[in-house]
């Protein structure tokens, strides 16, 4: 049984704030007739935020058409059915009586970036340190939706090793976000000044001898494949640069690179994780 804990009228509308069970919310939204389609990625991101007790409150209503004598549910059809999935009860904020005008304007405008969204919370990180965290904690084959919940957490966790790979280090063909996540995950167990020549090599072309030429190798791998921007070469980019740092790192001359689907680098309490085979294929 959801409570109301305040009633508003906003024009027509009644604006509520209601504690909605996974009962409540089920019976919703059988009257989810003309709505988007459900995008089940995002459902299950607001479900582990639910689990995971980090799920905000946000200032968007849950919404209903009034048609004749029937509510029909109008937005927040993720919402409620991560509820159902979490079988937890959140307090929502629920607008009736809407118009199908008042509902078609609340779709319009530019969508907030992931690096809008960590400033407005007054962190100070850029989209390409974001994309770093997120590959340092979910891989580089995730493609799940991932919550501002979530995507927070990786950058503070893991802060010191991305300013230590993107300080003083510009916007440069080779070094995206997949290469410096691989040298942002070896800080925590290898040689830093070694990850930090690894980095200058392939920012500069230039390098000290045999030993280095692994990062010169990747580089040009690197080079030649600047055009692709699927995420099959953000993959093999994580891949390659592991065998290369670990090269690198081990004075190891090498005239071909090739990928590894192991974690070479796992940072604290990971567990060894693997890449799918299929995606190491092109050259």
């Amino acid at each position: 049984m959801e409570h109301k804990h305040c009633i508003l009228h906003y024009g027509k509308m009644e604006l509520t704030i209601e504690t909605v069970t996974p009962v409540t919310a089920a019976k919703w939204l059988e009257t989810n007739h003309s709505n988007r389609r459900l995008r089940n990625s995002n459902v299950a991101a607001l479900t582990r935020d639910m689990l995971n007790l980090t799920f905000q409150e946000i200032p968007v209503a849950v919404c209903f058409f009034l048609d004749g004598s029937m509510s029909e549910l109008a937005n927040g059809q993720h919402r409620l059915s991560a509820i159902v999935k979490s079988g937890m009860r959140q307090d929502l904020l629920i607008a009736r009586n809407c118009t199908r005008e008042q509902i078609n304007a609340m779709d319009i405008g530019v969508k907030r970036s992931i690096t809008d969204l960590v400033n407005m919370l007054g962190l100070d990180y850029s989209k390409r340190e974001a994309s770093i965290a997120r590959i340092i904690v979910y891989g580089p084959t995730d493609t799940s939706i991932r919550t501002i919940s979530e995507l927070t957490d990786a950058l503070i966790q893991h802060e010191e090793a991305i300013t230590f790979v993107t300080a003083g280090i510009p916007h440069s063909v080779g070094l995206n976000a997949p290469v410096l996540a691989v040298c942002a995950r070896a800080w925590y167990s290898q040689d830093r000044e070694r990850i930090h020549a690894f980095i200058n090599v392939i920012k500069t072309g230039l390098n000290s001898g045999k030993g280095e030429q692994a990062a010169i190798v990747l580089r040009n791998w690197l080079l030649a494949h600047t055009h692709i921007r699927s995420r099959d070469a953000i993959i093999l980019s994580y891949a390659r640069t592991q065998t290369a740092l670990q090269h690198f790192i081990d004075g190891h001359p090498i005239t071909r690179i090739y990928g590894t689907d192991v974690e070479l680098f796992p940072v604290p309490k990971d567990s060894v994780t693997r890449i799918n085979r299929a995606q190491l294929t092109f050259t």
